[in-house]
């Protein structure tokens, strides 16, 4: 049998990095997008087909490729009965299960695997079998390391790791704060009223320059312990039953989150274009309870789209009109306005047509 190796019909080539936008399988058929890697193992597979069987350098060959596409359980499956006395490649098959265990959870084995290899002559086996280490040690909760300054993630991932990070929630009258590499942080809150701001800009999650030039009411400086990446404080006794806008800021970064004390329970029915509003405890339909509508449009503006008040059995019918203007939304934004049990402010995707 002629080796088509030796005569360059199939040549093992090296895909760095090869990057996959989609995880899964989109449509019927699996689609390489990358041509050349593409023509690459279509070769590889018409190379296969003159064979009455597969021997273990096909099987790892065949894994790599997998693992190219992402096809993570058909790797794990070829890889499996490989015997590494097989191969004359035995460096790659340790890299392969090293790399393979991660996705089986078992960070154990890879690093005695990687192990093997921390002081390896070769430099790029050194790196590769280094990264899984540094990998295993980041698992562990230690920080990340870079193995090779010329790798652009290993960079990247070094940044994220020393930069600031400040995320926050409201819930429960409480403000859970999460956070790296900060020593304090100020939270603002402004009293809104919330029919007012709604009416202005619909879409709350776009309104944080809005408070740029107002004084906030109330202004607490935290501090924030080194040793830790969270922390939480009570909502102040004075917010408890108001509308107030929260802002948190922190190492050059701004957060926004709005709080909403309310008793609603609301339920939307995209599909249908109705919601329904009940009370958060007792489940009881609430009637009479005021909802704006306002839509943001395919051209880009956003513009009033309807309002009323829920039935008695709690429903309102948000969509339905006699013009043509839901064919031209790409979204809804919604205020549910009660007296006696607050407000609320959902988005939804209009119905599909």
């Amino acid at each position: 049998m002629l080796n088509p190796i030796e005569r360059y019909a199939i040549q093992h080539k090296e895909y760095w990095p090869l990057v996959n936008a989609r995880s899964h399988k989109l449509g019927e058929k699996r689609k390489i997008l990358n041509q050349q890697f593409s023509n690459q193992y279509h070769q590889f597979l018409t190379f296969l087909g003159y064979k009455p069987e597969l021997d273990d350098a096909d099987r790892i060959t065949t894994v790599v490729y997998f693992l190219l596409q992402e096809r993570i359980e058909e790797a794990l499956k070829f890889f499996s009965p490989i015997k590494p006395e097989n191969l004359t490649a035995q460096i790659q098959h340790d890299y392969l299960k090293s790399y393979l265990s991660f996705y089986q959870e078992n960070s154990t084995l890879a690093e005695k695997i990687a192990k093997k290899y921390e002081n390896y002559p070769v430099d790029r086996w050194r790196k590769i079998f280094l990264d899984v280490l540094a990998e295993v040690d980041e698992i562990k909760g230690k920080e990340a390391q870079v193995i090779d300054r010329e790798d652009r993630l290993q960079k990247q991932t070094d940044l994220t790791a020393t930069s600031p990070q400040l995320e926050f929630q409201v819930e429960s009258r409480k403000i859970q704060i999460q956070y790296q590499n900060l020593d304090t942080c100020t939270l603002h809150f402004y009293h809104m009223d919330i029919e007012f701001l709604f009416s202005r800009n619909p879409f709350v999650q776009e309104v944080s320059n809005q408070f740029s030039v107002i004084e906030p009411h109330k202004t607490l400086m935290l501090e924030l312990q080194k040793d830790q990446t969270s922390s939480h404080l009570d909502l102040p006794d004075e917010y408890f039953d108001q509308n107030v806008m929260i802002e948190l800021k922190g190492g050059g970064l701004t957060r926004l989150q709005a709080y909403y004390p309310h008793s609603l329970n609301l339920q939307i029915s995209e599909n249908y274009g109705q919601l329904q509003i009940k009370h958060l405890k007792t489940e009881k339909p609430l009637s009479k309870v005021y909802v704006k509508i306002y839509a943001r449009m395919k051209d880009g503006n956003v513009q009033f789209f309807k309002d009323g008040y829920t039935d008695l059995r709690g429903r309102f019918d948000y969509v339905s009109l006699n013009t043509n203007e839901l064919d031209n939304v790409i979204r809804f934004s919604t205020l549910i306005l009660s007296p006696e049990n607050g407000a609320l402010i959902r988005e939804a995707a209009p119905p599909k047509r």
